[in-house]
């Protein structure tokens, strides 16, 4: 018996037919003046083992009532049956709840100390803030972006938008100087074309308005003669008055 369990030690005897495959632990509140052998229905098993042939078993207290005595009793089993129980020789009595609790503060693993508990729940509401910070942190980057983003495609369409207008309006002014101009100098084409389309009406047609190219004389028409005919032709001092 220790502070917080029992500790119960036995020696087996011969399995039987076959080897021993584990043990039923069972427990009873046992009454005043009550032989511990007497066989009772109101045993109840509290542990049972599958790991094979063992000689000692711990039973906790957690498990059991406070301030209660308790006879136990193991019986082996196999593949066959059972075997006969082995008593306890003293019944055993739990500590009050009190001393169970505190024993059990005592030994309890270090995950169910407060200290522990406590610092873990720390742990986790801080982990939790900063988990919720990141996310609205990250949300209102987002948010930001967006927005951001937005105005930038508003600005460039805008942009854009004057861009266009400004090329409008200076196509239409380039526009209309250039007709004007065309206009004006296309009146004075026809103006022109038409004092020449006058003039040209009063020359007499040509050769190459006719189609007809001019007759070109033939060797055989041509006279020629001696140089001293030429030479008397010839006057050295001529009258500018014969000219008409």
């Amino acid at each position: 018996k220790t502070l917080s369990s029992v500790e119960m030690h036995w020696i087996n005897g011969p399995s039987g037919r076959g080897p021993i495959l584990g043990y039923y632990i069972e427990a009873k509140k046992r009454e005043r003046g009550e032989p511990s052998f007497i066989y009772d229905s109101r045993w109840e098993t509290i542990e049972q083992t599958n790991s094979g042939t063992i000689q000692d078993f711990t039973v906790s207290y957690q498990i059991l009532l406070p301030s209660t005595a308790y006879t136990f009793r193991v019986i082996a089993y196999n593949r066959y049956g059972i075997s006969f129980p082995a008593y306890s020789k003293d019944s055993i009595l739990t500590p009050s709840k009190l001393h169970l609790e505190y024993g059990y503060l005592q030994h309890k693993p270090f995950y169910r100390q407060t200290w522990f508990m406590v610092s873990l729940a720390a742990t986790s509401i801080v982990i939790i803030i900063m988990v919720i910070a990141v996310l609205c942190v990250k949300s209102k980057s987002y948010k930001y972006k967006q927005e951001a983003q937005k105005t930038l495609e508003e600005s460039m369409a805008m942009s854009i938008d004057e861009r266009q207008e400004l090329a409008l309006e200076l196509y239409r002014s380039r526009h209309g100087v250039g007709t004007g101009t065309l206009n004006s100098v296309g009146t004075l084409n026809r103006s022109a074309l038409g004092t020449l389309g006058k003039k040209s009406s009063n020359r007499p047609p040509t050769s190459l308005q006719l189609g007809k190219s001019p007759p070109r004389p033939s060797p055989a028409s041509v006279a020629y003669h001696s140089d001293e005919e030429s030479l008397k032709c010839y006057d050295e001092n001529p009258d500018d008055s014969s000219v008409t």
